[in-house]
């Protein structure tokens, strides 16, 4: 799956649940490093969100993952948190919102 065919399920994904984003804001850079390197970012404005590729202005948090852990990602064969939690993904800037954003929407958009 290309990065671009993820970043647009992950669009998706997040439209669909909307009603789980209500009230929330943040916005994050997620810089996929290695193989298959690409870039791009989830906003969310009070519960709207925005998925694109490219580099956000100013973003709460930045996640770095490898291009085959964020492919594992997309499969629904990793989560955020378990690469995380394994030394395998980078989260800098607001851990905490990143935790909340995921406590809200990582089974749906991750299937786990």
């Amino acid at each position: 799956m290309s990065t671009e065919d993820a970043v647009n399920d992950i669009r998706i994904q997040l439209e669909k649940d909307r009603e789980r984003l209500a009230g929330f804001t943040g916005m994050f850079q997620i810089s996929v490093i290695g193989d298959q390197p690409g870039d791009f970012y989830v906003g969310i404005d009070d519960g709207i969100p925005v998925v694109a590729l490219g580099s956000a202005a100013n973003p709460d948090c930045i996640i770095e993952v490898t291009g085959a852990d964020f492919q594992r990602m997309a499969m629904k064969q990793a989560t955020p948190m378990g690469l995380f939690l394994s030394g395998r993904a980078r989260v800098s800037g607001n851990r905490k919102l990143a935790f909340e954003f995921y406590a809200r929407v990582g089974k749906a958009v991750f299937g786990q």
